[in-house]
């Protein structure tokens, strides 16, 4: 059911998105469908079923276009990530870091983000995972939206993985 939200998420993503384009005065409209359809709490189940699933290209798929461009061997990278948990994922537990940024420019572009983390139990050891900054908006350059930067750390405050945008994290980009 899940896979089947998301896509349907994807294609109504990419309707509000051509449309967008072909009106004047567009970027309320896109940052108004980009709310709706990149907001965080959707990604949640689908982020945890992609861990438990080991599912690099769900992952690849959510990270915005920066990190696509920029991080050398991101599959590589994200296949890390999924070897880094000991053990079978039990459970995921998400809660809100409290982060957030919002800022609009003198033209009306509009960029927001949040963070999330998860305490994530294996059968074998605990882990934290975050989602550092996670693009809800960005009225000017939408395929900057989603992930800009997630960190794995274990249970002895270790960092396993991080994988990050060159900026715009908490901060104005273009």
């Amino acid at each position: 059911m899940n896979g089947i939200m998301y896509k349907i998420g994807l294609f109504l993503s990419a309707v509000f998105t051509l449309i967008s384009v072909a009106l004047p005065n567009n970027s309320t409209l896109l940052a108004y469908q980009q709310a709706k359809t990149n907001n965080l709490d959707n990604y949640l189940p689908v982020m945890e079923r992609a861990l438990k699933e080991k599912d690099v290209s769900t992952f690849e798929s959510l990270m915005c276009a920066n990190i696509k461009k920029n991080e050398k061997n991101l599959r590589k990278k994200l296949q890390v990530l999924m070897d880094s948990f000991d053990g079978k994922i039990n459970t995921v537990a998400w809660e809100s870091v409290g982060t957030s940024y919002e800022e609009r420019n003198k033209k009306g572009m509009l960029i927001t983000q949040r963070g999330v983390k998860a305490l994530i139990e294996t059968t074998k050891s605990s882990y934290w995972f975050y989602i550092d900054c996670w693009e809800t908006i960005n009225n000017n350059h939408p395929e900057e939206t989603k992930i800009r930067r997630l960190t794995l750390i274990d249970c002895n405050k270790k960092t396993l993985v991080e994988i990050k945008a060159t900026n715009g994290i908490y901060e104005w980009h273009e």
